[in-house]
């Protein structure tokens, strides 16, 4: 008997048609959960997503295929009018910005690659307002076709425009303060900071510099004065460790070579632990600086003839004798009183006695050492210091010290310069004066014993013929 065998394919089983159906329909239901779970997601991104058909440059044509509903929210525009219209991007565009934000696009499109990011405003149609708008978009093609696409998404950057607006405005009107301030306002950032330096326009008033030229070179440093240039660097250094503002007083050299005086407060801006930023205000006090020297002066000097006045000679003189002790060195003091000047200032008149004065200062002070010191101490009696006179022994032949040697030869030069008559108003006035020395350490131990010894070695001399 011969056995027959079924070669064909053995039917499906109930069992596995049904499986194959289940995982079938769970696939798709899966699919078209993620597919709507997608397309919620892009419907709420707070931004207007989009394609666009890639079209030839130039042609001014952006067909857009998808754009997410948020588009009417944004824009006052919906998405079936905007991709109804391609000419909508145009017509509500700002007219300020469509020239400049279609080039770019069109040679974007011309390029063919990377990324392109644009800001312009739209005017919506529904309510008129302006609307600031970021667009980046990327060139992408399609994996059916291979057709390119603009994948696009716009964001209302308005509220973002408007801060950066206001910020502008606020910064401008703080700057416009700033330039109103009579002081030279200089800030200089630090370490990772990336601001920019900045210096008032009052730097070209006060040193001829402009605000360029103080930020990019070494100006400032270059035109220290020489004799507060290493105090101020130091200054400079140690305002790093000050927790607060600090200050200095000193000297700059103009683009004019005029000296001027600088009261500086600077102070640095932490940022966390990090030094961040050097805030200084420069001020020009020269003027207060010479008010000050002239009060000063007038404290120290005498009014009429510019002379050292007699508290200056005596603390002077007190100086002088201090080194003398230390160095073994000898002092001088000479007591000059005009002879007859009463009887000028009643013949002449105080105008004219005022002149004369005067003139015979300007003749003491040539005649003696650039050290010395010549004061008026009052009425017609002058002083005169000799201060610093090396020492050495009495010579045994003339028994005279150094120092004794010294006061006669000055005296003698003042002496001579009252041989040549002074001019007044009224006519040649001829002077003379008498003189009384008094040397330390020979003749006194100390200022009040040198002063009453010169006193009255001058009346002395006076009572001689």
């Amino acid at each position: 008997m011969t056995e027959e065998f079924d070669v064909s394919e053995p039917p499906i089983s109930e069992p596995v048609t049904a499986t194959a159906l289940r995982e079938l329909i769970s696939t798709s239901r899966r699919l078209a959960t993620e597919r709507d779970q997608l397309q919620r997601l892009v419907e709420h991104v707070p931004a207007v997503l989009y394609i666009d058909e890639v079209t030839d440059p130039g042609a001014h044509r952006y067909p857009t295929v998808y754009v997410g509903p948020q588009v009417e929210a944004v824009l006052g525009i919906t998405a079936a009018e905007w991709i109804g219209n391609d000419e909508l991007w145009q017509q509500h565009m700002h007219p300020d910005d469509w020239a400049e934000t279609s080039a770019d696009f069109d040679a974007y499109l011309a390029r063919g690659r990377g990324d392109l990011v644009q800001e312009y405003r739209i005017v919506r149609p529904d309510d008129g307002r302006i609307i600031w708008v970021r667009d980046q978009c990327a060139i992408a093609r399609e994996p059916e076709t291979g057709r390119a696409v603009v994948l696009g998404v716009m964001s209302d950057i308005t509220s973002q425009k408007n801060l950066e607006d206001q910020l502008r405005a606020a910064e401008a009107k703080n700057r416009a303060l700033i330039e109103q301030i009579p002081n030279i306002i200089w800030t200089q950032p630090l370490n990772e900071n990336s601001e920019p330096p900045y210096v008032s326009s009052i730097v070209r008033e006060v040193f001829g510099v402009t605000p360029a030229e103080w930020l990019t070179t070494d100006w400032w440093s270059n035109h220290l004065h020489a004799e507060d240039r290493q105090r101020v660097l130091a200054f400079r250094r140690a305002l790093m460790a000050e927790e607060g503002p600090a200050r200095i007083e000193y000297r700059m050299i103009t683009s004019r070579r005029a000296e001027v005086w600088i009261g500086q407060v600077s102070q640095v801006v932490m940022n966390g632990e990090q030094p961040w930023m050097v805030q200084s205000l420069l001020e020009d006090i020269t003027s207060r600086k010479l008010a000050d020297e002239q009060l000063e002066f007038r404290a120290t000097h005498d009014a009429l003839t510019r002379l050292a006045n007699r508290s200056l000679f005596e603390e002077t003189l007190e100086l002088a004798l201090a080194r003398a002790i230390r160095h073994n060195q000898g002092v001088a003091l000479l007591f000059c009183d005009l002879n007859g000047f009463k009887a000028v200032n009643d013949t002449y008149g105080h105008d004219a006695g005022d002149e004369i004065l005067r003139e015979i200062a300007a003749r003491m002070l040539l005649c003696v050492r650039e050290s010395d010191v010549v004061a008026r101490r009052g009425g017609d009696e002058f002083l005169v210091l000799l201060p610093d006179i090396d020492p050495s022994p009495r010579e045994s032949a003339a028994g005279v010290h150094r120092a004794e040697r010294v006061a006669d030869a000055i005296s003698r030069r003042i002496t001579r310069s009252l041989k040549v008559p002074i001019e007044v108003q009224a006519g040649p006035v001829l002077m003379s004066m008498s003189i009384g020395r008094c040397v330390y350490p020979w003749d006194a131990a100390d200022a009040r014993e040198m002063m009453a010894a010169a006193d009255a070695a001058m009346y002395r001399a006076k009572g001689t013929p």
